[in-house]
């Protein structure tokens, strides 16, 4: 059983069920917000190295908190800009970033 939980939340997570967008020569891909680079991204710490571009990075926004201990667990990126009830594919809660505030928000696996 915990097999198949895992198996489907590796689908659930694989880079092709992200919220994609088709890129093609009416879009500029150039005006896309990118996750990334928001200031509520929280990239994936693997190895003592931030990994931006990973679809393991959390969303701030959006996510639960424990009511007993208080940890919050934040939602995925991917899942947030699948949903237009969040921030949906167009990033409508995208903030740009100022790159001297990357890195002090982590989440590690």
């Amino acid at each position: 059983m915990k097999f198949l939980f895992l198996s489907f939340l590796f689908l659930f997570l694989d880079n092709g069920l992200a919220a994609i967008i088709p890129l093609d020569k009416t879009n500029n891909y150039k005006s896309i917000k990118l996750c990334k680079d928001c200031r509520h991204f929280l990239p994936t710490l693997y190895g003592d190295k931030y990994d931006y571009g990973n679809h393991l990075g959390r969303c701030n926004l959006y996510g639960k908190i424990n009511v007993i201990n208080g940890e919050i667990e934040h939602e995925y990126a991917s899942i947030v800009r699948k949903f237009d009830d969040m921030c949906g594919i167009n990033g409508i809660h995208f903030e740009k970033s100022n790159t001297s505030e990357m890195g002090n928000h982590v989440y590690p696996l």
